[in-house]
Formats: structure tokens, sequence, C-alpha cells
């Protein structure tokens, strides 16, 4: 019970962060787009474009739309990190300890496998050395021969 209430408060968070950020990326365009225009009308007028000092009037508009492209990405990394957290709490995380561990259990495995068929094709012939056995495991995943 307690769970479906976290999915669903979290859930609404998605809903409110995805609006907030269609919001500031809306403000974010229309801001572009009235530094576009004061340039298009200086160029113009003038036949050339600002100079940074000729820019200085709108340099307010500049810092709003960093500050907004700022929100926005920390927005989504937020945004991100409640998906992945869904996504986590549905599957276990495996460390890379444990998958070195299954890899290693299934080359034993492996090992066990081919010395196995070599010895009842071959009973006359020794067992092979772990390089041997090695090289018959990863040569059918090499490209070359």
């Amino acid at each position: 019970m307690l769970n479906l209430v976290a999915q669903a408060k979290a859930q609404g968070t998605k809903a409110d962060l995805e609006k907030e950020i269609n919001e500031l990326t809306s403000k974010r365009k229309k801001l572009k787009s009235k530094i576009k225009r004061f340039i298009e009308k200086f160029t113009d007028k003038n036949g050339r474009a600002p100079s940074n000092d000729e820019q200085a009037s709108i340099k307010p508009m500049y810092i709003e739309r960093k500050d907004l492209e700022i929100k926005i990405a920390s927005l989504k990394k937020e945004l991100e990190s409640l998906k992945s957290n869904k996504e986590s709490s549905t599957e276990p995380k495996i460390s890379l300890n444990v998958m070195r561990k299954r890899r290693a259990d299934w080359l034993k495995a492996r090992f066990s496998q081919i010395q196995g068929e070599l010895d009842n094709d071959f009973e006359e012939k020794p067992k092979l050395s772990k390089w041997e056995m090695m090289r018959a495991v990863v040569r059918p995943w090499c490209r070359h021969p």
C-alpha cells in the first residue's frame, strides 16, 4: 500500500516536472526570439551586426536565457533520476563483482564441458592445458582464425 502511494506521488512529481520543463522551454524560446528580433532590427537599421557594447542593452535577456537553460538541465536530470529510480526499484542492480563471478563460473562450466567432450573423443590423449582450453572457448568468438 505504501509503495502505491509512493508511486502515485512520484507520478505527480514527474508530471509537475515535465510541465515545468515545458513552460521554461517555451519561455527560453521566447527570449531567444526576442534576442533574434533585436539583432535583425539592428542589422536592418545599421547594415551590420551589433557589437558586444551595443548588445549590452539586452544583456539581461542573455543572462535570463542562460539561467533558464541551467534550470531546464537540472530539472531534466531530476526527472531522469525519478525515472531511473522507478526502473531500478523493479530490477535489482547487479554489482560488477557478481557479474565477474558469474562469468568465471560460466567459463569453468564451459571448460569442464569441453574437457569432457575431448575426453570422450580422445581416450588416449592427455588432458589439455588451461591455455589450450581457453583458446577452445574463446576462438569461436574471435573474428580471425
